[in-house]
């Protein structure tokens, strides 16, 4: 079966032809592929291990997708999550930085963390997620108290320079910064030279309003002028949040019609 340009191993997504891993990384596949290998593995009892990364998995397919995954006790590892040991409650931490996870191995996690008791911190920055998917995480996050973007509960500074940061990265950062058993420590952070965009600066403006314990932050673009913020859009919500946050009294971005790196002094 050819869909997207590739062909489909349909006997062994179907376990008619039995194997325990299936790697289909880097295929071009889309959303016509990922429904049918959703429906396909949901009954495979053979597969323990699939890869689907680096694919373009969007919308409607990631949601099936990681359903039939989950639905799926046999599964062990799915997209370099190791969904068995997670089942099992084995981890306190969880490394999965730049895995390329992607939306559908973010909506797997984001499943798992309710069932993981000992769970204090993951890492799911850089790993191509959605709104959605980012939003997912955060809120099984919050119920959890857990730190989605690798920050230890006694860390003072948290940088993120330059780290390709995108909106769904910022509104895990978002859910970090919301919730004082996870930075309530944390009195710097970095955030330049990203692309957090009007989306990212408004989940991370919005989770500083209610932030008690951060004192400055670094949000300025790069030395081109690009902005990290989205611009003036981004600015607005910036300068809302400085209306209402009475911890933070160091605050460094970049004009986006100045170029100029901008301080706010203390509160007097």
């Amino acid at each position: 079966m050819n869909l997207d340009g590739f062909a489909l191993p349909v006997k062994k997504l179907k376990g008619t032809d039995p194997v325990e891993t299936l790697d289909l990384s880097g295929k071009n596949l889309g959303v016509a592929s990922v429904v049918v290998i959703a429906s396909l593995i949901s009954v495979n009892g053979a597969l323990t291990r699939v890869d689907v990364r680096h694919n373009i998995i969007v919308g409607d397919g990631s949601g099936q997708l990681a359903a039939a995954v989950l639905g799926n006790l046999k599964i062990e590892m799915f997209n370099e999550i190791p969904i068995k040991e997670m089942r099992a409650d084995s981890f306190t931490e969880l490394d999965l930085n730049r895995k390329g996870v992607g939306v559908a191995g973010g909506m797997v996690v984001a499943g798992l963390i309710p069932v993981m008791g000992a769970l204090t911190l993951t890492n799911l920055l850089g790993n191509q997620l959605d709104a959605k998917s980012a939003k997912m995480l955060a809120e099984v996050a919050k119920q959890k108290g857990i730190s989605l973007c690798g920050i230890r509960r006694d860390q003072t500074t948290a940088v993120f320079f330059g780290k390709g940061l995108q909106p769904p990265d910022a509104i895990l950062l978002a859910s970090d910064l919301s919730q004082a058993v996870v930075t309530g420590g944390l009195t710097k952070l970095s955030l330049a030279e990203n692309k957090l965009e009007e989306e990212g600066t408004k989940a991370i403006c919005e989770a500083l309003e209610q932030n008690t314990t951060l004192k400055e932050l670094d949000i300025s673009g790069d030395r081109y002028g690009h902005s990290n913020i989205g611009g003036t859009a981004g600015a607005k919500h910036v300068a809302k949040m400085l209306g209402v946050n009475g911890a933070l009294t160091n605050m460094r971005y970049v004009s986006p019609r100045t170029n100029l790196s901008e301080f706010r002094p203390s509160h007097s």
